[in-house]
């Protein structure tokens, strides 16, 4: 399996979900998800804090560090 390229691919692949868990339990499609996922659209606030919360994370940050994407 290909290294994640984001950090929020590396946190949805760490909590074994797919694309469309993610974006159901967020509340929006799976192709704009995917568009933040590939960064293709900013990430905003509101969708950062839903995403701490799907995957249980404990700072917004970790979601924002390109560097943890490959670690």
């Amino acid at each position: 399996m290909a290294q994640p390229k984001t950090a929020i691919e590396k946190y949805r692949r760490l909590k074994f979900m797919t694309q469309a868990e993610v974006a159901k339990k967020i509340g929006m499609s799976v192709v704009n998800y995917s568009k933040y996922e590939r960064e293709e659209r900013r990430l905003t606030v509101d969708v950062a804090l839903k995403l701490v919360d799907a995957f249980g994370l404990l700072h917004i940050e970790e979601l924002l560090d390109r560097e943890s994407a490959v670690s």
